[in-house]
């Protein structure tokens, strides 16, 4: 039936050809959801390593990493996405193949350009837990720094790492549709 009005059948109606268009929204919106769900996982996994390195540390390295985190701010990210696009498309897809390679470059760049704002949550998150009594516990019953990040401090991140995950989705699917 075309153009009928939302039903049980059709939730959104149909289109002027007779096709449901919450079917075709749905298929639609796979490549973009794929190019921000990959991005996340970029932005989360270099945030992550970033700020428990940075807040676990500190010193010197939380330092340098926090400089590199607003070097990483001030670039502007459109032009450089539209760079680096222009710079390695070709040699991507002849890698990779041309939907599949313009596919990596993209999600690469735009969760290279979105790890920040997670580490810096992780780096706060970081700093405010290793002075804490479990913590301690855990460095006095001879845990090593690895153990102490894996199993004490990152368990109690992921809820702050699953909200930047949750903001770094749609601002990926948005720059790519840009």
């Amino acid at each position: 039936v075309k153009l009928s009005g939302p039903s049980l059948a059709h939730p959104f109606g149909t289109d002027d050809l007779g096709q449901d268009l919450l079917a075709r929204i749905l298929y639609g919106g796979r490549i973009s959801m794929a190019v921000g769900l990959a991005a996340m996982l970029i932005a989360i996994l270099v945030g992550m390593v970033i700020g428990a390195l940075a807040g676990f540390f500190g010193g010197l390295l939380d330092s340098l990493l926090m400089r590199l985190t607003d070097l990483f701010l001030s670039l502007p990210q459109l032009p450089l996405l539209l760079l680096v696009v222009f710079l390695f498309r070709d040699r991507m897809r002849q890698t990779f193949g041309p939907e599949l390679g313009i596919f990596l470059l993209i999600v690469g760049v735009i969760g290279g350009l979105r790890w920040m704002q997670p580490a810096r949550l992780v780096r706060a998150s970081f700093l405010a837990l290793k002075e804490k009594e479990f913590v301690e516990a855990a460095r006095a019953s001879g845990a090593s720094h690895t153990r102490i990040i894996l199993k004490h401090l990152l368990p109690n991140t992921l809820g702050s790492i699953i909200v930047a995950g949750a903001f770094v989705i749609p601002s990926a699917i948005i720059a790519e549709a840009v």
